[in-house]
């Protein structure tokens, strides 16, 4: 019986019996790894596997004895660091072994080991010497308690320390907090003396990461004549800075703050085209964008086309809140072919919240909505979740709200993002002059007695130029039963607050108006709200309606000022005739509070009003019967309609003066 194996260099050497097939396949599998090539392979010299291997072996055997390991390839060390840290840590560790090493000794004079570092540390940081002084001084250039006096002194040793070399400094962060300290406690003289160091470089200075908030601060504490220079020298260089982070900052400031309106022009040409910002000097540009295409329209394709690569470039960099980018994105956004307006969708659709409450920022995000596809809206009303309420209180930023209620097509998303929103907020916005602005493009979609023409123009092309699917009445229609409830709950819950204010009048009369067209919620809905601003017409306005301006000489006349009834108040009293003459069961619930008391609220301011029930079929026979026994002294009363109220009613029971005026009433309608 064979002796069993103990190690396992013997099992694997062990021959297998004959009999047990795993085990021989085994063995030779082992013996089949021990060897160079397990696979047999041919072996060449060319072989890239083996060929090479059998070389250098049989090159050791024909040497004799064992050859010396091949040499490996060496490769450079991958850097980990920056070469100027790695440069300063050097420099450190030779000053910390100078002040280690012990005095007076060595050869070649001075400190031993610390003569070397020297040269390098200049090397490292240059003007060194002259920084670590200036920011002695500054210490106590900044301090509170630094005397006026001393600390100009201070500034013109700074300046004195830098003469030359001010440019060339600006790039260290210390040196240029040193120097914008200069510049805000400086006065002109050191103005001055820092304007001549950067003469001819301030585009380059405009573009450092350090050296621009110098520039910033000269064009906060300068004088106008160095805020001029300094634009003067930007002139030509708006398409480079515009696109720069650090650049864009400076042209900001200098088109905001510094430059006049055809200053603001020349700096906006130089984005249409390389040769309007060299001859914009001898030619003044075109006043606009438009009039430019107008007068030239060969130019048009190639002008927009350098406009969309300099504002696609801006945008990406997050430069799309400085002025110039959002005039030029609005323009092209106006003017540009369809497949220029959807790479400027694309490009700002994220900035456009943000950009809003400015003029043109409005007109972006309104170009957007318009000509943008349904993803791109859904992102915008996505953006302004939470801050439409506040959006409808700006005065731009609720035409962007009126922009998404015209052209988006999904009413539910409409519902649920923007109309939710501000229904919850229509204790604030009722009385707002802009909150209103959206519900009224609803109500009164539009309409020029509500908004101007320079608001038109930021909102732009009407519903039929945008990208929309859905017809505007079915639209208008849809939002309307969203909206509309909640509006006419809000007006019969506070008609004298609404009627008080001239934003709350207008709202309060078109909802009036769409409840009774029966279109959405029916005319039995209008009916609340008129019957509660009927009797409340008597009741005094609230204490925070404008005051009322009545004739003072009058004797009868109330003061007119904050609680003064409505039908005194020059805003609710306008609502009020209004609306008597558009619906009549609220001149008749208004005749039936004012019955017997017409003559005394005429006297008193009311004319106009009452007047107004005097003309409506519906109460004009009730009204005119009253009053006719007033009429001279209607005749006589000096307050504001009286005169024509009684030349209205004289013909009822007026007696012989009266009868005069009547009769010949049909022969000069015959």
């Amino acid at each position: 019986m064979a002796r069993k194996p103990k190690t396992v260099a013997e099992r694997n050497n062990q021959k297998p019996q004959a009999g047990n097939r795993k085990v021989r396949r085994g063995h030779l599998a082992a013996k089949r790894a021990q060897k160079a090539n397990p696979e047999e392979l041919p072996e060449r010299p060319d072989n890239s596997l083996f060929g090479k291997k059998r070389a250098k072996e049989a090159t050791t055997e024909e040497g004799g004895g064992a050859a010396a390991a091949p040499k490996k390839k060496a490769f450079k060390p991958v850097r980990t660091m920056d070469p100027g840290a790695e440069l300063q840590q050097k420099a450190a560790r030779a000053r910390k072994a100078a002040r280690a090493a012990p005095k007076g000794g060595g050869g070649g004079g001075g400190g031993g080991g610390g003569a070397p570092a020297k040269p390098q540390e200049r090397a490292v940081k240059p003007h060194m010497e002259a920084v670590g002084a200036s920011k002695r001084l500054w210490e106590r250039l900044r301090s509170e308690r630094t005397p006026a006096e001393e600390r100009q002194k201070l500034v013109d040793e700074v300046l004195a320390i830098f003469k030359g070399v001010t440019v060339e400094v600006l790039q260290k962060h210390d040196a240029a907090r040193v120097l914008q300290s200069c510049a805000k406690h400086g006065g002109p003289a050191q103005h001055d003396a820092l304007m001549a160091e950067m003469k001819g470089k301030v585009v380059a200075v405009a573009r450092s990461h350090y050296g621009h908030h110098l520039l910033l601060s000269l064009l906060r504490h300068g004088s106008p004549a160095h805020k001029q220079s300094l634009l003067s020298e930007a002139f030509g260089h708006v398409a480079e800075l515009v696109v720069h982070a650090e650049g864009a900052a400076v042209l900001q400031l200098l088109y905001t703050d510094v430059a006049t309106s055809d200053q603001r022009l020349r700096l906006y040409s130089e984005m249409w085209a390389r040769e309007y910002g060299l001859f914009a000097v001898a030619a003044p540009p075109a006043a606009s964008l438009a009039a430019l295409l107008e007068a030239e329209p060969a130019s048009k394709g190639r002008v927009l086309r350098r406009m969309e690569i300099l504002l696609s470039k801006a945008a990406r960099k997050g430069l799309a809140v400085t002025s110039l980018v959002q005039r030029g994105a609005a323009d092209l956004l106006e003017h540009g072919e369809p497949e220029q307006q959807d790479a400027i969708v694309g490009s700002l659709r994220e900035a456009a919240v943000h950009i809003m409450h400015t003029r043109d920022g409005a007109r972006i995000a309104c170009g957007c909505i318009r000509h943008g596809d349904a993803k791109d809206r859904k992102a915008i009303l996505k953006a302004m979740k939470g801050y439409v309420g506040a959006a409808a209180q700006d005065a731009h930023g609720a035409l962007v709200l009126c922009a998404a209620l015209e052209c988006v097509d999904d009413t539910v998303l409409l519902g649920k993002s923007v109309l939710a929103e501000l229904c919850d907020a229509l204790p604030t916005l009722a009385t707002h002059a802009h909150g209103t602005l959206p519900l009224l493009q609803i109500l009164a979609p539009r309409s020029p007695s509500y908004f101007t023409p320079q608001q038109l123009a930021i909102l732009g092309g009407g519903p039929d130029a945008a990208t929309s699917k859905k017809d505007p009445a079915t639209r208008r229609d849809e939002l309307l039963q969203i909206a509309l409830p909640k509006v006419v709950a809000h007006c019969e819950a506070a008609p004298a607050a609404l009627a008080a204010s001239p934003a709350g009048a207008r709202l309060f009369f078109e909802a009036a108006a769409a409840a009774a067209a029966g279109t959405t919620v029916g005319a039995a809905d209008a009916g609340g709200m008129l019957r509660a601003l009927a009797a409340a017409a008597t009741d005094p306005a609230p204490a925070a309606a404008p005051a009322d301006a009545n004739d003072d000489d009058m004797e009868d006349v109330d003061g007119g000022g904050a609680g003064a009834p409505l039908l005194l108040h020059a805003t609710g009293a306008r609502l009020v005739k209004r609306l008597v003459q558009a619906h009549a069961p609220f001149a008749r619930a208004l005749l039936d509070g004012l019955r017997g008391t017409l003559a005394d609220w005429a006297a008193r301011g009311g004319g106009w009003v009452v007047l107004a029930l005097a003309e409506n079929e519906a109460t004009a026979d009730a009204a005119r019967a009253e009053l006719a026994p007033a009429a001279r002294k209607l005749r006589d009363c000096g307050a504001a309609g009286c005169k024509k109220l009684a030349a209205a009613v004289g013909g009822v029971g007026g007696g012989a003066a009266a009868a005069k005026p009547a009769a010949k009433r049909p022969k000069k309608a015959a």
